[in-house]
């Protein structure tokens, strides 16, 4: 599995592509294409102090557009490669 980073401050990933390209990291948020409807999503932490998802420590899934998606997907593209060109990668 090839993945394309860039590390921010600390061990922290700020930009990231994952070979599936269905999912990738943009500062420090990660972003997905469900490969069966084709909805977008941004995963954050659950709201809500009683929540199953709190409880268990996990991510709750946002819808987002699909341009908004792809527009994000171009950035971080983009910033990988010209991080990769300066050799910062």
């Amino acid at each position: 599995m090839k993945i394309r980073s860039i590390h921010g401050f600390g061990s922290s990933t700020e930009y990231m592509l994952f070979d599936n390209e269905n999912t990738f990291i943009h500062q420090g948020v990660m972003y997905e294409r469900d490969m069966f409807n084709g909805r977008c999503y941004r995963y954050e932490e659950p709201s809500g102090f009683h929540s199953r998802l709190e409880r268990e420590g996990g991510m709750a899934r946002r819808r987002i557009s699909a341009a908004l998606y792809d527009h994000l997907l171009k950035e971080c593209e983009t910033k990988i490669s010209e991080a990769e060109k300066r050799g910062a990668a």
